[in-house]
């Protein structure tokens, strides 16, 4: 007998017979389940495409961001691989123009998510020897977390941009962020 607690299933069957059938019934409410599913379905097939096909890996990401009716973690997370891609394939103002669009979802993100993400693509991007793009992602950085008054992705981002700076003998523009 088979017991759990004080419950004996000693009448439960064991295997099912083969003249057994069991029908279940589907109701509209099944079929209209959330549309989260095929987000993360179109947002992992389109990560797993990053190497093989970007080309098709952006628009996989692209549609995932399209299908989000509101600005989300699917949306979110296919935005920073976009910026990411977009970089690898050298096409600097797309990625810049993505790039301010993931700045717009810190407002709709945990804090603690934004800064990750951020972050992240800035070590990405400063993995890169474009210092010129890289000095764009920060100011654009800079400008999104003063107005989102976060000061700790804002002092992160002030230190790297003074370290590029003055890395690039820019005083004038050192000094201006110093103060």
């Amino acid at each position: 007998a088979i017991t759990a607690g004080d419950r004996n299933f000693s009448n439960f069957p064991n295997e099912m017979s083969d003249e057994e059938e069991y029908e279940f019934e589907y109701s509209d409410e099944d079929s209209q389940m959330s549309d989260e599913p095929p987000l993360v379905n179109e947002y992992h097939s389109s990560k797993e495409m990053i190497t093989s096909n970007p080309k098709e890996a952006l628009s996989g990401f692209q549609n995932v961001i399209d299908q989000e009716r509101e600005k989300g973690e699917w949306g979110f997370k296919a935005r920073k691989q976009r910026v990411k891609l977009f970089f690898t394939m050298n096409q600097y103002d797309s990625m810049l123009s993505d790039y301010r669009q993931l700045l717009t979802y810190m407002e709709s993100r945990p804090r603690a998510e934004s800064e990750k993400v951020l972050n992240s693509v800035l070590t990405f991007v400063s993995g890169g020897n474009q210092p010129d793009v890289l000095l764009d992602v920060y100011e654009t950085t800079l400008q999104a977390v003063k107005e989102q008054k976060n000061d700790r992705l804002r002092f992160n981002t002030t230190l790297q941009l003074g370290k590029l700076y003055f890395e690039k003998r820019d005083f004038n523009r050192l000094q201006k962020i110093l103060k």
